[in-house]
């Protein structure tokens, strides 16, 4: 199972032909309501066309503006049947969302800059599948929280296996986060991202 944004889209060009033999890739959470880059289908399309296997996507928003109307989405049959799947899967790939004027959920139109200076006084630091956390990787917004489509922080905390995927300084926070709320069991990163999270690590330890 994968999420979407720029990062994923860079793995998913970047694995090699056949890197997996018949491989179901399962949409992780809803899509953006507009963006510059297709994120989402042609992300999970090359990512099963390069293991020979079939991408499953998830016909749902990332999020709505009322809990009921997420409610009576996330009950319809085929978008039940895929998050379970995506729940299920044997390896759930993700990457952390930074909480910035360019980040994608606020370039695809979900948060405005007010909605962005809001998260951010109520401790969010970035997002995990389109779910606000803060810096102890905890829901920073219960109540956008039940207006989100996808698969639950608890679904991933308890997945098989998870595996994060972040580069560039700019993701410390929301990186930290993953770690200290243990949803991540492989992390990849750059050389910059790494050497970041080491400096944080020290200062949490020193405080």
């Amino acid at each position: 199972a994968v999420s979407w944004g720029k990062t994923i889209a860079r793995v998913a060009r970047e694995l090699p032909d056949q890197w997996s033999r018949g491989t179901t890739v399962i949409q992780t959470n809803g899509g953006p309501s507009y963006t510059q880059d297709n994120f989402v289908s042609e992300s999970i399309r090359t990512i099963a066309e390069k293991a020979g296997g079939f991408g499953r996507i998830l016909p749902a928003p990332a999020l709505v503006g009322d809990s009921r109307i997420a409610s009576a989405l996330r009950s319809d049959f085929s978008i039940k049947a895929t998050l379970e799947a995506a729940a299920n899967a044997d390896v759930i790939c993700f990457s952390p969302g930074k909480l910035e004027a360019d980040s994608v959920l606020v370039r695809s139109g979900y948060v405005s800059e007010q909605g962005l200076q809001k998260l951010i006084s109520r401790g969010v630091v970035g997002d995990l599948l389109c779910r606000f956390v803060n810096a102890e990787g905890l829901p920073a917004d219960l109540e956008l929280d039940k207006c989100t489509i996808g698969i639950s922080l608890k679904s991933l905390k308890e997945a098989r296996m998870k595996v994060a995927v972040a580069s560039g300084s700019g993701k410390t926070a929301t990186t930290m986060a993953t770690l200290r709320g243990g949803y991540v069991d492989t992390l990849i990163v750059d050389s910059g991202l790494a050497h970041s999270l080491l400096e944080s690590a020290e200062i949490s330890t020193e405080n």
